[in-house]
C-alpha cells in the first residue's frame, strides 16, 4: 500500500514497483484516516508512508496502528529533514528521502524482502515516537548568566578548565561556565557520550568509528570532525551502541 497526499510521489514508488514482481498494489491513500480503512480492508504486509500530510501525519497513523494485531511492515517515505532521518535509524524503521533515488528504491526493497525484520513493531513504534518528541530545553549557566539551550542540536562539547564549549551546526559556539561533568549530567545518557577527558559527542551525529586510529567521525550538514579516543572511553562507547 502507497500512502502519500501527494500524487506525484505515489506514482513514483508504483513506478518503481513495477521492477518487483513479487509486489502488488493493493491500495493507494491520499490520507492516514483513509489509509488505516485501507489498511484493515486489506491487511497490506508493507505500506510507503508519507509523513507530512495533512490532518494526521504519518506518525500518528503508525500510533494508531500500534492496537493491531498484525500491523504491517512501515517504509517511510520523507522530504529530507535529518532528525526525523536520525529517529528512523534509531528506532530500525526503513526509510526513502524525496526525491526517491532508483537506486536506493532497489536497496531498500532487497534489504526488506531479504531481512524482514522480526522485532515488535510496537515496540518500534514506542521508540521512535519517543524520538521525534521534540526535547525540551536546557539551562546551562553562563559568565553573565544562563543559556537555554535545546541539546538536539549540540554536535559535541569540549572543555575548557571549568568552562565548557558547546558546538553546533554552522560553526556558532556557546561558552558556559560549568565543567564537562556537570555538562554532562544535565544530558541525556542516551545520545550523549564521553569519548574522552574533554570531549563529550552527540551520538546522532555519529558516522563511523576508525579501532585501529582509535578516531571517531563526526559528521553534519556543512561539516566533518574527528576526534581521538582512548582505549578505555571507545570500548565504553562500543558498549553503548
Amino acid at each position: 500500500m502507497i500512502i502519500d497526499d501527494e500524487d506525484d510521489g505515489r506514482h513514483m514508488v508504483a513506478e518503481f514497483l513495477k521492477d518487483y514482481p513479487g509486489f502488488e498494489i493493493v491500495s493507494q491513500c491520499k490520507s492516514a484516516d483513509e489509509a488505516l480503512k485501507a489498511i484493515l480492508q486489506h491487511q497490506p504486509g508493507l505500506i510507503f508512508l508519507d509523513i507530512e500530510m495533512p490532518g494526521k501525519s504519518g506518525f500518528d497513523l503508525i500510533a494508531e496502528l500500534k492496537q493491531y494485531a498484525r500491523p504491517p511492515h512501515i517504509i517511510f517515505v520523507t522530504a529530507f529533514n535529518r532528525y526525523a532521518v536520525q529517529a528512523f535509524k534509531a528506532s530500525a524503521f526503513d526509510y526513502l528521502v524525496k526525491p526517491i533515488d532508483k537506486e536506493e528504491f532497489r536497496t531498500t526493497i532487497l534489504r526488506y524482502t531479504t531481512e524482514k525484520s522480526d522485532t515488535v513493531l510496537a515496540a518500534k513504534i514506542d521508540n521512535l515516537l519517543e524520538c521525534i518528541t521534540p526535547e525540551k530545553k536546557i539551562r546551562f549557566n553562563t559568565q553573565n548568566g544562563f543559556t537555554m539551550v535545546d541539546p538536539s542540536g549540540i554536535i559535541y562539547c569540549e572543555a575548557d578548565w571549568n568552562y565548557t564549549d558547546l558546538h553546533f551546526p554552522n560553526n556558532k559556539k556557546i561558552v558556559v561556565s560549568m565543567n564537562i561533568g556537570k555538562v554532562l549530567a544535565l544530558l541525556d545518557p542516551r545520545k550523549f557520550c564521553r569519548i574522552s577527558r574533554s570531549i563529550l559527542i552527540n551520538l546522532s551525529f555519529l558516522v563511523s568509528v576508525d579501532r585501529k586510529k582509535r578516531q571517531c567521525l563526526i559528521k553534519t550538514e556543512d561539516r566533518e570532525l574527528t576526534f581521538h579516543i582512548p582505549l578505555n572511553h571507545l570500548r565504553e562507547l562500543e558498549n553503548r551502541l
